[in-house]
């Protein structure tokens, strides 16, 4: 009995042995054989487990079932280069060396092709509005050029932006969680859905998106920066020969793995860009890695080895691999070696929970962010002063988990959570959030949203930038000027082919917003648009111009009012833009004390036939700030009465008053249409409760900071952080402090910091 028992058992282990075995990390288990072609980059999969393949050097996609049998075959009409993309709705996406862009359905029929003058580049990306993103290299006139081209759904050219030098154009652009495309060749872009660019930044190679968005960019040639969502700098790594020459990798720690090819390295940085470890690997790095759920960073060598290494940076265990890997939710990696697919068991069921955890962040090759994320567009608002404004944020859950929102902290204290929490939010929803601004001043309010989940029993936060422009309805030329350009603004949204009329109307609103650097951009990309386009674009320049003057660089400005000039020179006498162009030439002019050049050119606005009555009034009181310098007082006085006559209720006519009563009075010298010095007014009441008015002048644009302190010296309200615009500035403080809680009876100091001026008025506040 006893030895019957024995063999029974003994036959037990030989039987599950082998199946132990067989389903050990790095066993292959199959192989399909392509015949001729490779896979170098990646396989797509689709949501019922098909994998797509692009062979390079053929002609060839093919499709390949889940158990390694052949799907189907499509041949294209030139070689393939790079991986597939699966859209949303499993369509294929790819491009070939003849230009051709392909769309296929998922039973490998051809869907529609869009033609590009050259040879398309790298992977097409899918936007979350279902828009095609995809370069191509073509030769110009003298020198090779790349484009970016926007592509709907149906295969129509939504716009495209041109590129220099595509040597230096990384193949594949990635789309942030807003919706923003990062693309680039010298420069980093971030580029509006839209196709503006909202920001550029210094640096440009390959990219992977953190969970609070910043950007990370590792260059082929100088090292790899942290770029936060606003386009500034975070931080930087370097190490000597550094050349990377893939994406890098997140995981769920937020720790980034970057590969680099001259020093044959594989680095993990903890998220501070310190590092952390380090491995020599002793060959080439041409693939990106990707990591497990269970932690493990898969990558492949130049010596055709599949590497699968511990968190900590220890070796797991090694196969054969010479691909990008993709990791599957059964734990099945796909990784090309030569002519052959592998399908190779590993411990890691599917991908880590990180926001970008391989190559083009999820393995239909998006390029789009498959996580959590707190999405919230720049929008416009009037108010009147006092008033708070609402707006909704998305949260997009996209994970296959309940995402439970717990907390929510804001950077700045003009913003506040109304939604009560906590949420709940089901795995592939979204879910609106209510916040509220309290504006001080007409200003662009940004702030970082950090929102704390649960997700599994877990606990982490999640990042967000939010950004909201708001004018204040103060009856201020401002005011008044960007409430009109804000409904020409929407009318053009409703119009498909008012997209450039659009960008400029924008540029202008973020001018008035202060935001002058973003103006700039916006602007440049509407010129360069309408350039494309072949659309009357003589506003846009001049409008370029205003904003370079906003800008301090009058060179620029005066080349952009020339350049605009040039364009009404013929038809001078009917366009309505000849007075403004002449206004805006004579603002430089007076600015560089080239009076007479200045005097010319408003005589000229003056006497247009079609001036308006608002720019009339402007252009009298620059005139009479010109007549005032050159010791004619009396002309001044008649150039301030026109045009307290043109805009008599109006904010220039009210400048124009104040002129004519500083020069019956002899107090104040404001006669120039701005301050000429830098002033903090005392506030009004004061003793105050429950507000006091504060009141400022600037005679140049300026970075100012006013802020609130108490008589030990701590703060207790920062009223403005930020830049603003040369003239008389005031607002309102209601007595409360960062938290909004209401401070107690006592005297505050009032500071403020402006050009290198700095000021301290006393404030008394009785409750």
């Amino acid at each position: 009995m006893k030895k019957y028992l024995f063999s029974t058992v003994f036959l037990f282990v030989l039987q599950m042995n082998p199946m132990s075995y067989a389903q050990l990390p790095g066993t292959i288990k199959w192989a399909f054989d392509f015949q001729t072609g490779s896979v170098y980059q990646s396989v797509a999969l689709a949501d019922d487990g098909t994998i797509y393949a692009c062979l390079n050097y053929t002609h060839n996609v093919i499709a390949i079932n889940s158990d390694g049998t052949q799907k189907w075959i499509f041949t294209a009409g030139d070689d393939v280069e790079s991986a597939p993309c699966v859209g949303v709705d499993g369509t294929i996406y790819f491009g070939c060396e003849n230009g051709e862009l392909y769309a296929l359905n998922p039973d490998g029929t051809e869907k529609w092709t869009f033609s590009t003058p050259g040879n398309t580049l790298g992977i097409p990306v899918e936007g979350p509005d279902g828009t095609i993103y995809f370069f191509c290299s073509y030769y110009g006139s003298a020198s090779f050029k790349a484009k970016l081209y926007a592509v709907n759904s149906d295969g129509t050219e939504k716009w495209h932006i041109e590129f220099n030098d595509n040597y230096l154009t990384i193949d594949t652009p990635v789309i942030g969680p807003d919706g923003t495309i990062y693309a680039g060749d010298y420069d980093l872009l971030a580029i509006h859905p839209d196709g503006w660019v909202e920001w550029t930044y210094e640096h440009f190679g390959h990219l992977a998106i953190g969970a609070d968005g910043t950007i990370y960019i590792a260059t082929v040639l100088n090292g790899l920066y942290a770029v936060n969502p606003d386009g500034t700098e975070k931080w930087q790594y370097r190490v000597s020969n550094d050349n990377y020459n893939c994406q890098p990798v997140i995981d769920h720690h937020g720790a980034l793995y970057l590969l680099d090819d001259d020093n044959r390295k594989l680095y993990c940085l903890n998220p501070d860009g310190t590092l952390k470890w380090d491995l020599y690997v002793g060959d080439h790095l041409w693939y990106t890695a990707a990591i497990g759920a269970d932690g493990i960073i898969y990558f492949v060598t130049g010596d055709d080895e599949l590497f699968a290494l511990n968190p900590d940076g220890t070796e797991a265990w090694k196969s054969i691999g010479d691909s990008s890997p993709v990791i599957v939710d059964d734990g099945t990696i796909y990784v090309g070696v030569n002519q052959n697919l592998y399908a190779i068991i590993s411990s890691s069921h599917g991908l880590a929970d990180s926001p970008w955890p391989r190559f083009q962040q999820n393995n239909q090759n998006t390029g789009r962010y498959n996580y959590m994320s707190l999405l919230d567009e720049v929008s416009f608002h009037f108010v009147a002063p006092g008033q708070s404004i609402q707006k909704q944020i998305t949260f997009n859950n996209t994970t296959d988990q309940n995402i439970i929102l717990i907390g929510c902290t804001m950077s700045s204290d003009a913003y506040a959570l109304l939604s009560n929490l906590p949420i709940t939010v089901a795995p592939n929803s979204s879910e609106l959030l209510t916040v509220s601004i309290t504006p001080d001043v007409t200003n662009l309010y940004q702030s970082d949203c950090q929102m704390s989940y649960e997700k599994n029993g877990n606990t982490g936060t999640l990042s967000g930038y939010l950004q909201a422009g708001i004018f204040l309805e103060d009856q201020s030329e401002q005011a008044l000027v960007a409430k009109k350009v804000y409904e020409t603004y929407l009318a053009c949204d409703q119009e498909e082919d008012a997209v450039i009329a659009k960008q400029n109307n924008r540029g202008l609103l973020y001018r008035f917003l202060g935001s002058f650097s973003t103006a700039n951009q916006i602007l440049q990309s509407a010129l360069t648009s309408a350039q494309n386009n072949n659309y009357g674009y003589t506003g846009i320049k001049m409008n370029y111009g205003v904003v370079w003057s906003d800008l301090d660089d009058s060179e620029q400005a005066m080349a952009c009012f020339t350049a605009a000039w040039q364009d009404v020179n013929e038809n001078e006498s009917e366009s309505a833009l000849a007075p403004p162009i002449y206004y805006n030439e004579a603002w430089e002019y007076y600015r560089s004390e080239e009076l007479e050049n200045a005097s010319t050119l408003l005589e000229m606005a003056i006497g247009h036939a079609n001036i308006t009555d608002f720019c009339k009034a402007k252009a009298y009181v620059l005139r009479g700030a010109v007549n005032y310098q050159q010791g004619q007082t009396e002309a001044a006085k008649a150039d301030f009465q026109q045009a307290v006559a043109l805009d008599p209720d109006g904010p220039i006519g009210r400048l124009a008053q104040e002129n004519l009563d500083a020069l019956e009075t002899g107090v104040g010298d404001i006669i120039t249409g701005l301050p000429c010095e830098f002033v903090l007014s005392p506030n009004h009441p004061n003793p105050f409760n429950p507000e006091t008015t504060v009141s400022f002048d600037l005679p140049r644009d300026s970075e100012v900071e006013l802020t609130v302190y108490n008589v030990l010296g701590r703060q207790v309200r920062a009223l403005i952080k930020g830049n603003r615009k040369a003239g008389w500035h005031t607002l309102k403080w209601n007595g409360l402090d960062e938290s909004r809680r209401q401070v107690g009876t006592g005297i505050y100091l009032l500071m403020m910091s402006a050009g290198g001026f700095k000021s301290v008025q006393k404030m008394m506040l009785v409750r």
